[in-house]
């Protein structure tokens, strides 16, 4: 133990040297599915500094995770988002740390995917936390079957105490949802309990005393010391409360001036509290005493010194009177003789420099800015410069000179650039003319033709004009140089190009086509696409068309090249032959006739109309066609709309079994020509089978079966019975009852002392009659009778010369309270003890005799062969001994011992001088033995050797016994308490 705190204290003045990680939030979250198929998404943040606390600051979801919330140090905090909808999912969280001033944002991220949370699955056990009703041991961790779980009222035991996550299961084909209850981080534990926090924290220390409040679950030898350090008038000094025994426990007071190491001085610091071996220590500082802070002016080296000062040593040093000290405003107490007068030293200086170390205001940092910005091309003008703008903390100064731009930056008084920051810039201004090189050249086409040339001129940019210009036949094209810009000696810079408007000479290509079949309009012309230099078009006059081709302007045709066609049209009707013909088929019923007519065509056209049940149909040539002569072209065809004659095929069927709910009706399926239905009238059933629209059973429309349901209860037969046992003093009882099944329910009660244990049918079921559904016990909670030796004796008795214990042992233990059953006798004479094991009672019985401790008889069994306090010499002869159980002459008790015991009157027997010693009184030679008395039964049969060597075997053996009788000690009562808690619960 004591190298587990050496190491512990190590560890922790390690960890508190170590230098801190920056200050952030580590966000982190994990999908959690509830029963009912919801995604809900566990966020679990965790402040980094194991010494500041956190407030929130901003927050993405101000719902879930409201500004202000505080995070203890080293401490996670735990938020539930419910109902999530599938996506990433992202959480914010903005926060600082006032004891250090550091803010931080942070984030994390979880992405919830379709069907992760589909349904959750159907269970077969589920593990809880069974509430025991113990103060000490309030929950114990089990699993059990989902039918146990309902069997024995987890779901409604200890008002709901029980603890148990959502959970679905399946039951008669139904799916059910339960509800998680309780408090369900305790499910993650063995114990159901959560483990001690070592990060429990206490208050912070005042100038007096530090006041712990120990929690009540603090484990055994952690909270016996306390440490506290404290800078006394300028020393460290560390303050050790130690319990020598025992543990600190509920609300403690440590006060610093009771502590014998306390120095008593003027100023103080409390810095540092270590309580027991916690990982939690408070670090900071509580500054106390009558204390003053000075800026004490040093002559000698022109500035100041920041100083912590009693103030007997402020008055004493006289700093009151150096006119260039600073001190702030202070109340401090005079003593004039024996009465305490309150005074008040007035400020003195600039108070602001009191919170420097160095009492000098330091000049506030700025970034450094961005250079300003600058660019410049080859021309004049083209340089493009921001010029910086002063403000409340930096100055800007730009100077324009020929061919250059100067920037300086300078901080303004209180405040400074950091060191290294660039302050000042120099950009040179270039004017010169840009030479660029001239990039394409223009490009010209022309064919014969007027207006058919084609020039192309490269596009002016920022650098070149590009310009074209055309007199007479002749298009000239110049590149010119923009202001800023000139082209390499050399450059071509123009050029020219000549017209031709001379009109061209065009063959004529393709020719017109027609064609023309029988029919009107069945002509077909095709004339060549008109071109860029060839017009076609035609015409048409009393059945001649005539097409022409013409050279547009521009373009002729060779000599002698043909330029007119004519085409004469034919618009006589076309003969065609008709091709198929209409089909017929009926089938009794309604609409059930089918026609099939073949498709019109270009030339023929079909139709069909019906009236009086005929249906006609024709078949007519189109305009410009006929048919030859003798051609059908008409068809009639009689409907038949009776209706059809039908087997009834199927028939229900219909079972019934003892209970509600137990008949099974099957109804066949409804097909095109018969409808299936069933109705259900004071526990009749009837299927009814109809004929539909078209069709018809033979001899009538409907058939119909009727069917009767049975509900009268299923009787079964009660399995099992209770038991139960009782024994005297309370809570003893044991009761068994059998579980509950599909058909039986077993409760039970108890009132006025008697428990009542009822068996009922389940609803569906009865139990035969004459079946016992309900016992009745008697609770006995009277006190036990304690067991007794009463009665029981054991005195010395000389039989034969020879010293005999007889003894009569009755166990009187009506309640069967005794937990022994082997009698011993012990002998104490106040220093020594004996034990001599008797026997073990039958039926709480013994009796009988025992030789005493040291004497012997011979194997006979009765001559006496030694006595106690006697040994005999190698001579023959008898001579007094303290060993040989001398002692038992003398007894101061006897005890009779079997679980209870019994103290009794026992002495050495007082008997012929031979029992008392060997030869009478005075020694010599052993007289023969007289004969024996006649009434020496019992274990007379015990022999031993002069001395009393033979009677190592009456030792006590009693060690292992008394250890297994104690056992069953426990194990009985374990089994009463057992018995009793589950008699309770049940």
């Amino acid at each position: 133990m004591l190298t587990t705190l050496a190491l512990a204290g190590g560890l922790a003045v390690v960890g508190a040297a170590a230098p801190a990680s920056a200050h952030h939030n580590t966000i982190t979250g994990k999908v959690v599915c509830a029963a009912d198929g919801s995604a809900s998404i566990e966020w679990t943040v965790k402040n980094s500094e194991s010494n500041r606390d956190e407030t929130i600051t901003a927050s993405s979801d101000t719902a879930l995770v409201p500004v202000g919330t505080e995070i203890k140090k080293a401490k996670s905090a735990t938020f539930v988002q419910d109902d999530v909808a599938v996506g990433t999912v992202k959480l914010t969280l903005s926060g600082s740390w006032p004891s250090s001033g550091a803010t931080s944002t942070d984030s994390g991220s979880v992405t919830v995917t379709a069907g992760q949370c589909d349904g959750a699955p159907n269970v077969k056990k589920v593990t809880i936390c069974h509430a025991t009703g113990s103060a000490t041991n309030p929950y114990v961790r089990i699993t059990v079957s989902v039918n146990a779980f309902f069997t024995a009222g987890h779901d409604d035991h200890q008002g709901k105490g029980d603890i148990y996550p959502a959970f679905t299961y399946e039951k008669q084909g139904k799916t059910i949802t339960v509800p998680k209850q309780g408090d369900q981080s305790l499910l993650a534990y063995e114990d159901c309990a959560k483990p001690f926090d070592w990060n429990w924290e206490y208050a912070a220390p005042t100038c007096k005393a530090l006041t712990v409040v120990y929690p009540t679950d603090i484990p055994s030898g952690q909270a016996n010391d306390v440490n506290v350090r404290i800078i006394a008038d300028g020393k460290e000094l560390t303050l050790n409360f130690h319990k020598e025994r025992g543990t600190w426990s509920g609300e403690q007071r440590f006060v610093f001036a009771d502590h014998r190491a306390w120095t008593d001085p003027d100023v103080w610091s409390v810095v540092w509290v270590q309580v027991a071996g916690t990982n939690y220590h408070w670090e900071g500082k509580v500054d106390c005493g009558d204390a003053v802070t000075v800026c004490h002016w040093d002559a000698s080296t022109g500035g100041y010194e920041r100083e912590t000062l009693a103030v007997k040593k402020f008055f004493s040093g006289r700093h009151d009177a150096h006119e260039k000290d600073i001190f702030p405003t202070f109340t401090w107490t005079d003593w004039w003789i024996f009465f305490p007068i309150q005074k008040t030293q007035p400020e003195q200086g600039d108070q602001s420099l009191l919170q420097y170390p160095d009492c000098v205001k330091p000049p506030t940092e700025v970034p450094a800015p961005p250079a300003p910005a600058f660019s410049d091309t080859c021309g004049p003008d083209n340089e493009v410069f921001t010029e910086p703008v002063d403000t409340d903390s930096l100055d800007w100064t730009t100077t324009y000179g020929a061919g250059f731009i100067e920037v300086t930056l300078t901080a303004k008084p209180g405040f400074a650039l950091p060191v290294g920051a660039q302050t000042e810039w120099t950009y040179p201004v270039d004017d010169e003319p840009c030479v660029v090189v001239l990039e394409g050249v223009p490009s010209f086409a022309d064919q014969c033709g007027p207006q058919n040339e084609s020039l192309t001129v490269p596009s002016s940019t920022d650098k070149v004009l590009w310009a074209s210009s055309r007199e007479g036949a002749v298009v000239t094209v110049t590149a010119t140089a923009k202001a800023g810009f000139a082209f390499p000696a050399g450059t071509k810079t123009s050029w020219e190009f000549t017209v031709d408007d001379a009109p061209c000479v065009v063959g004529l290509e393709g020719a017109p086509s027609f064609t023309d079949a029988c029919g009107p309009d069945n002509d077909e012309l095709s004339v060549p696409e008109s071109t860029d230099s060839v017009a076609w078009a035609s015409t048409e006059e009393a059945g001649v068309i005539t097409v022409t081709a013409t050279a547009k302007p521009g373009f002729v045709f060779p000599a002698g090249t043909k330029t007119s066609w004519e085409f004469t049209v034919d618009d006589a009707p076309c003969v065609v032959g008709l091709e198929g013909a209409p089909s017929f088929t009926d089938a009794c019923g309604p609409d059930n006739d089918e026609l099939s007519v073949p498709e019109s065509t270009d030339s023929v056209a079909w139709a069909s109309t019906e009236e009086g049940g005929v249906i006609t149909v024709t078949a007519t040539a189109k305009p410009g066609f006929v048919f030859p002569a003798g051609t059908k072209t008409s068809w009639e065809f009689t409907v038949d709309d009776e209706p059809c004659i039908i087997e009834l095929v199927g028939a229900p069927s219909f079972t019934d079994a003892c209970g509600p709910d137990n008949d099974e009706l099957t109804v066949p399926e409804s097909t095109e020509t018969i409808e299936w239905s069933s109705t259900e009238e004071n526990g009749v059933i009837t299927v009814t089978a109809t004929a539909k629209p078209g069709s018809t059973f033979e001899g009538g429309l409907q058939a119909s079966w009727t069917f009767t349901v049975d509900d009268e209860p299923c009787v079964v037969e009660l399995v099992g019975a209770p038991t139960f046992a009782d024994v005297c003093g309370p809570d003893n009882e044991t009761l068994v009852v059998p579980e509950s099944t599909e058909t039986a329910e077993w409760t039970e009660s108890e009132a006025d002392g008697v428990i009542t244990v009822t068996a009922a049918a389940k609803p569906g079921y009865a139990f035969a009659e004459g079946t016992t559904t309900e016992w009745a016990y008697a609770v006995d909670d009277a006190d036990c009778i304690e067991p007794t030796l009463t009665g029981s004796t054991a005195v010395g008795q000389c039989v034969a010369d020879a010293p005999w214990i007889f003894y009569d042992v009755e166990l009187i233990d009506p309640d069967q309270q005794s937990t022994g059953n082997v009698v011993s006798l012990v002998l104490s004479d106040g220093t020594d003890t004996e034990t001599i094991e008797l026997g073990e009672l039958v039926d709480g019985k013994l009796s009988g005799q025992h030789l005493w401790p040291g004497a012997s008889v011979g194997d006979d069994g009765v001559t006496a062969t030694g006595w106690p306090g006697w040994e005999q010499l190698a001579d023959g002869t008898w001579q007094e001994t303290d060993g040989n159980f001398a002692w038992t002459r003398d007894i101061d008790t006897a005890v009779l011992k079997v679980n209870p015991e019994l103290a009794i009157d026992l002495a050495y027997p007082d008997a012929t001088p031979e029992c008392a010693e060997p030869g009478g009184v005075g020694g010599g030679e052993v007289p023969p033995a007289p004969p024996v008395s006649g009434d020496g039964d019992g274990d007379g049969s015990v022999t031993a050797e002069a001395g009393g060597t033979g009677l190592a075997s009456t030792g006590f053996a009693g060690t292992t016994i008394a250890i297994v009788a104690g056992i069953i000690v426990l194990a009985g009562a374990a089994f009463l308490a057992i018995a009793r808690i589950r008699r309770k619960r049940a």
